[in-house]
């Protein structure tokens, strides 16, 4: 094997500004021999090429478009075919916040590696939002939830408690929601009146209520503004009254989650939207 025939890149990102959450990627047809003991979890998705990858002493098959999933503790190594190389993208998850986020609870993968369009979907989504990520309340409720997806068909959790729902948090978390529903606020104000983290809180939220924390947010808003609507007010007096940033703001948040309805259809129809997540 030429030294010269060999190619790799490398790369490593923390969208978060620590190392709770890292993307992490390479590409190539370099391999080191090395094999890894990690200390968090990581699914990784291979968009080109193929190779071996080796967990403990059993030896898998991998191509484009399969995840392989790693839980902390799990001896690994990956070997790309030498003739074409493989492209690799990895979101690495800090075991503790993993914990936090399943309420102390560790998942454990049923397997490892894995041909699932929905969870492929899933990554794909979750990285995208990782790869330009910015602290909102909205990003920060779709990424945890992303996550927690992409545990939810493939693993198993060491306790049953991580998964009941704590109402009379979430009850303290809708009050919340109820009585500021036109003013911002991030999520950890969200999760500090609930009393809990706010990965746990995203997780039992969503089992709960069936929808995101914004989301909810974001419905109180809309049924708002289906009254003003009828009340003869302006998109744009009903935009600052209900928190939007500006009219186009108010009118693209109404259309996404009314099917492409304009607020204006309200009087041209009389239909009753329900909003939709």
């Amino acid at each position: 094997m030429s030294k010269k025939n060999i190619k790799a890149s490398f790369y490593s990102k923390e969208p978060l500004d620590n190392d709770t959450i890292q993307l992490v990627g390479w590409s190539g047809n370099h391999w080191d021999d090395i094999s890894y003991f990690p200390k968090n979890y990581q699914f990784g998705l291979v968009r080109q090429g193929k190779g071996e990858f080796k967990v403990g002493e059993n030896n898998f098959h991998i191509a484009s478009g399969q995840l392989f999933l790693i839980h902390p503790g799990k001896v690994h190594s990956g070997k790309p075919d030498f003739e074409n190389g493989w492209t690799v993208d990895t979101i690495t998850l800090k075991a503790n916040f993993v914990y936090e986020l399943f309420n102390n609870s560790q998942p454990v993968f049923n397997d490892t590696v894995v041909t699932n369009t929905y969870l492929k979907n899933t990554f794909e989504k979750a990285f995208g939002l990782l790869s330009n990520f910015e602290v909102t309340f909205e990003n920060e409720s779709n990424l945890f939830l992303l996550i927690t997806e992409l545990f939810k068909d493939v693993s198993t959790t060491s306790t049953e408690d991580g998964f009941k729902a704590n109402n009379e948090a979430i009850e303290r978390a809708i009050d919340f929601i109820k009585n500021n529903y036109k003013n911002s606020f991030s999520l950890d104000e969200l999760a500090d009146k609930a009393f809990l983290s706010k990965f746990h809180l995203l997780r039992i939220f969503k089992k709960k209520t069936g929808l995101t924390p914004y989301t909810y947010q974001t419905q109180l808003k809309l049924n708002e503004a289906r009254k003003l609507i009828f009340q003869d007010r302006t998109l744009t007096e009903i935009a600052y009254e209900l928190g939007f940033a500006d009219q186009a703001h108010f009118t693209n948040t109404f259309k996404k989650y009314a099917n492409g309805a304009n607020p204006s259809d309200l009087l041209k129809t009389a239909i009753s939207f329900n909003f939709q997540e």
